[in-house]
């Protein structure tokens, strides 16, 4: 009675966990390990028989010929291994002269057009998957083609403290320090700096290498931004990095020593190409353009200078500009003026 207790006990567990093995799987579980192998693999063992042992003399005879049956073989695969490196080193050689080519043609394509050649499309260098680098020396600067600039005039990105720590002023977390200090409101929104950056950034002509991005803020701090760069997308994190940013003067990125965002010497002229085009932007003036129809007509082997205010209102003062436009007869925000701009050379230099 115990026993068969016992085993309804057993099966009524085994019915409430799935893991409980099964009672074929415990037949195989029980038995002798030598007839486990022939059950996993089908085969079935016939009852009553043992394994048969061989003599010593005649176990040391097969031994011996398989040792020498072992060295011909560790021969033959030592010439097969000689054989098949030998035709991996010709592979390997073939891919690397191929790979070289490839890297050479891919250079030179980037540097004629650089230089002003006409052999080469911006789109088969997007198809190759190499954008073209750009500028950084002041030869450099000056020599450049096919390159728009876009400067975000009067800023607002200020530093304060608060608390313990500091942070960058802006009008939902700090109308007291507003009130203390007799500011508008309108004066601490960093949030369109952080909108137009997601804007220029994310666009294709910067993923063309086309596009170069400087910050003038309110209190004159001159800001690159790398076109590399991935903007954080929420404003949490943005106001982070330019806190980092003003504290330290630089940002890095974390897998190389390359420089992200970096605080350079005034003026922005001295960063501008000599033979650009300065045009600046605002609500109030008088020549009303169409932007693909008004970019349409440059050159497009010059580069271009747009300067837009990252402000909530007013009108930017930039001195260094050489002629003024509206893009719509409707007031627009700084994103979406970015983003006009942006589209208007894309469709100029054919980027898609």
């Amino acid at each position: 009675r115990r026993r068969s207790a016992s085993s309804s006990s057993s099966s009524s567990s085994g019915s409430e966990y799935s893991s409980c093995p099964s009672d074929e799987e415990a037949d195989i579980i029980v038995k002798d390990p030598s007839e486990f192998e022939a059950a996993t693999s089908g085969a079935q063992p016939e009852e009553g028989t043992k394994p048969k042992e061989e003599p010593e003399e005649q176990m040391q005879a097969e031994g011996a010929e398989s040792d020498g049956e072992g060295e011909e073989s560790e021969e033959e695969a030592g010439e097969e291994s000689e054989e098949e490196a030998g035709e991996e080193s010709e592979e390997e050689e073939s891919s690397d002269e191929s790979s070289d080519e490839g890297e050479g043609g891919r250079t030179s394509a980037a540097q004629d057009h650089e230089s002003g050649g006409e052999t080469v499309s911006w789109k088969d260098l997007a198809q190759a998957g190499k954008a073209p680098q750009l500028p950084r020396t002041a030869a450099e600067k000056n020599n450049v083609s096919r390159q728009l600039i876009v400067v975000l005039e009067e800023a607002c990105l200020h530093v304060v403290k608060a608390g313990k720590g500091h942070q960058l002023l802006n009008c939902d977390d700090h109308m007291n320090i507003l009130r203390k200090k007799r500011l508008d409101a309108n004066d601490a929104r960093p949030d369109i700096t952080h909108q137009c950056l997601l804007t220029l950034l994310d666009s294709p002509l910067n993923k063309a290498g086309l596009l170069q991005v400087y910050i003038h803020t309110a209190r004159n701090v001159l800001i690159e931004v790398n076109p590399k760069t991935r903007i954080p997308r929420t404003f949490k994190r943005f106001a982070g990095l330019f806190v980092q940013l003003l504290h330290k003067m630089s940002v890095r990125a974390a897998s190389s020593n390359e420089k992200l965002l970096s605080l350079i010497r005034n003026p922005v002229t001295d960063h501008l190409p000599a033979a650009a085009r300065k045009i600046g932007t605002s609500r109030q003036a008088t020549n009303l353009v169409d932007m693909v129809d008004y970019v349409s007509k440059f050159d497009a082997d010059q580069p271009a200078v747009f300067v837009i205010g990252a402000l909530a209102k007013g009108k930017v003062n930039a001195p260094y500009v050489t002629e003024e436009i509206s893009m719509s007869q409707y007031p627009l925000s700084a994103s979406v003026a970015c983003g006009k701009v942006c589209y208007a050379f894309e469709r100029l230099w054919g980027v898609l």
